[in-house]
């Protein structure tokens, strides 16, 4: 995998994972401006559904904000005050407000842009 040396690695294990800055937040940034639990990623019959968790600056999925649970798909952008994550085999892989633009864009070369995909099923 060529991004593993250069993002964090989070398999989706568990139901429900929740992203947010609170120490008890599966995926946590505690130095982050991100609220104490930002978004969720729950695992329903075969699915993994992303929400919002009524944040003020939203969770974003290829370039969109979401309003409501959407199905994740192989390669999705998810932007999350700052943190930037792509959803691949089962797994998230992310980096912090602290990761240079450049990793992003090459994330984006690799995976290419999801920009016009759908955000509602």
């Amino acid at each position: 995998m060529p991004i593993e040396g250069l993002w964090e690695t989070y398999s989706l294990r568990r139901r429900v994972t929740l992203i947010g800055s609170d120490a008890i937040c599966d995926i946590c940034e505690p130095l982050s401006m991100m609220p104490l639990k930002h978004s969720k990623i729950a695992y329903i019959n075969g699915h993994y559904y992303l929400s919002d968790c009524g944040s003020m600056e939203g969770t974003f999925l290829n370039g969109q904000k979401i309003s409501s649970s959407v199905i994740l798909r192989e390669k999705d952008h998810i932007k999350i005050s700052g943190c930037n994550m792509f959803f691949l085999e089962n797994k998230l892989f992310y980096n912090s407000q602290r990761t240079k633009e450049g990793k992003l864009h090459m994330i984006n070369k690799i995976f290419g842009s999801h920009k016009s995909r759908r955000t509602s099923d």
